[in-house]
């Protein structure tokens, strides 16, 4: 016989692999589809205000442009790369966030006649939302 520790349960699983997931997943899909150069609707204009600090259009995005203005230190690829990549870590950030909020309430929600069950499926349930959000 192996001392080897049993297998996990779908819902052990799941509580350590959905938050990964809910940040991986919107991470990866807009870093792939970023650019490395310039593109068009306001990708350029917030690429270009962040290497100078400059203002966007209203709302102005004070916020991202600062943060993107530290970003473009890096020393990685072109300046419209480095802005990509953190709106990608941005979007991640948010899927991340929007797990965090769902999973509560849903817990709550779904409290019902077998509450075993449900929390089986309750960190996929929260999964899809904060990708679909």
């Amino acid at each position: 016989m192996s001392d080897a520790p049993p297998p996990a349960e779908p819902s052990a699983l799941a509580h350590d692999y959905a938050p990964l997931l809910a940040f991986a997943i919107p991470a990866l899909v807009g870093a792939l589809a970023g650019g490395n150069s310039m593109g068009f609707y306001d990708a350029p204009e917030l690429a270009s205000c962040a290497a100078g600090l400059g203002a966007t259009h209203p709302p102005g995005h004070p916020l991202f442009v600062a943060v993107a203005s530290v970003a473009t230190l890096v020393p990685i690829g072109t300046v419209a790369l480095r802005v990509t990549l953190l709106g990608a870590l941005c979007l991640g950030l948010m899927g991340r966030l929007a797990y965090g909020l769902t999973l509560p309430l849903a817990t709550t929600v779904l409290d019902g006649p077998s509450p075993v069950a449900a929390r089986r499926w309750l960190p996929w349930l929260a999964l899809g939302h904060a990708l679909g959000a």
